[in-house]
């Protein structure tokens, strides 16, 4: 799979230039294998907790630990540091803050485990600049998650086929994962799979690709997750962009899909999961989704004893269970990171996501349609999910700096928006083929 978007070759350098050091090919060599590395470590993000290694911790946890090894290596090898930009400055800063807050945290157990956490999220983010800074390597990471996604959907999907739902009721979920969670997860990588779709000539993946969008679309909605059923609304942005840029042919394919996806879910999604989707609007008008808001309430009570520097990384369930009783989570990120962060940590947090849609407007269209999608998505849904500390938020915002990087980085004939607009006439005779 990572062939279809490998880098090019290198040519006949070797021939007209015979004296050449060999260095260039090992450093070129070694890089390739630490960007093979991150892209497991993408491709198991949206399955890890179905693998779990004892003493180590999920299977993400371990290829991350060799990715960042051999990546460093890499870099050092290299000897040089690709651009980063304001958006991973600002990322950086939210991380340092977040460490910070150790000094005066309620509970300083639960802000070391958000410390490592923090760390593991800037390390992947820096790797992601490091390794991946070409629109190839770009794309090959977004499969990655596309493709994770399948193995994850798939499970839910058996699960629902065996009967297995210990944990839920008349909701299915795959194995270790909250079914919120794994709903979002899922949720996000419709975007992605409708652009990589869109920029391959392989008309094999184009149908892995939309495959993947009936099972996962199937998949979330056993979840009966509300929060990312709602989210995925966010895609509204992107599909008429892929229609524009789409051929005939593939638009009567992509109504095709949207028929059997449609089958599909009547066939597998029961009515008890159509029952949960439908409370939506009463929960809205009258209700507490879950208890929700009286933990939001709770939340809102801790800020105000402490709104400048928050109670802590991680604190938040310590704090609000001497009002509630209940360690709760915030089941808010935005909330979350307010009563933990204070207005200093909020403020870095909210400046990261204007600087990532601002970002957004200065791409061309297409791309523009696709991140400002996927930072939709990604808002709806992480308002009812603690996700400050899950590594698809920080991926999304690092895709988004590495593109932006990518852009800056070539000849100034091509920068920036006439980058994008040669792939996209590049592309165009392959669509219209299709």
């Amino acid at each position: 799979m990572i062939a279809s978007y490998a880098p090019a070759g290198s040519g006949n350098s070797r021939a007209t230039h015979p004296l050449r050091s060999p260095r260039p090919r090992r450093d070129a060599s070694l890089i390739r294998v630490a960007f093979l590395f991150f892209w497991c470590l993408v491709f198991t993000i949206p399955w890890e907790n179905l693998v779990v290694i004892p003493k180590l911790g999920t299977v993400a946890h371990l290829i991350g630990y060799l990715a960042l090894g051999i990546g460093l290596l890499a870099v050092l090898d290299r000897g040089r540091l690709n651009p980063t930009t304001g958006s991973f400055l600002l990322l950086a800063a939210f991380a340092f803050w977040r460490c910070l807050s150790f000094l005066w945290t309620a509970s300083p157990e639960a802000t070391l485990i958000e410390i490592q956490t923090i760390l593991q999220m800037v390390a992947m983010v820096w790797l992601l600049h490091q390794l991946a800074f070409s629109r190839k390597r770009v794309l090959a990471v977004m499969q990655a998650y596309v493709l994770g996604t399948l193995v994850s959907a798939c499970d839910i999907i058996h699960q629902y086929l065996t009967g297995a739902n210990p944990a839920y009721q008349s909701r299915f979920t795959a194995t270790g994962f909250d079914p919120n969670e794994l709903a979002l997860m899922l949720v996000l990588s419709f975007p992605l799979s409708l652009y990589l779709a869109s920029s391959t000539r392989s008309h094999a993946l184009v149908w892995l690709y939309r495959v993947q969008l009936m099972l996962t679309a199937s998949a979330v909605l056993l979840t009966a997750s509300r929060g990312p059923f709602l989210a995925s609304f966010g895609l509204v942005l992107f599909l008429p962009a892929v229609f524009f840029r789409s051929s005939e042919k593939q638009k009567a394919a992509l109504v095709a899909v949207a028929v059997l996806g449609a089958g599909l879910i009547l066939y597998l999604v029961p009515a008890a999961s159509w029952a949960r989707l439908g409370t939506i609007g009463t929960q809205v008008s009258t209700g507490t989704f879950n208890d929700r808001t009286i933990i939001w309430e709770a939340g809102l009570n801790v800020f105000r004893q402490n709104p400048i520097l928050g109670v802590g990384a991680g604190a938040f369930s310590t704090v609000v269970r001497n009002s509630t009783g209940i360690s709760y989570v915030a089941h808010n990120t935005f909330l979350s990171i307010l009563v933990e962060q204070g207005l200093i940590g909020f403020g870095l947090f909210i400046t990261l996501f204007i600087y990532s849609i601002r970002s957004c407007l200065r791409m061309p269209r297409f791309e523009r349609a696709l991140w400002l999608a996927m930072l939709l998505t990604l808002a709806i849904g992480v308002f009812s999910l603690t996700w400050e500390y899950r590594k698809p938020i920080w991926l999304i915002f690092g895709l988004i700096s590495v593109q932006v990087c990518v852009a800056n980085a070539a000849p100034k004939s091509s920068r920036a928006l006439r980058l994008f607009s040669r792939i996209d006439s590049a592309q165009a005779p392959v669509a219209a083929g299709k």
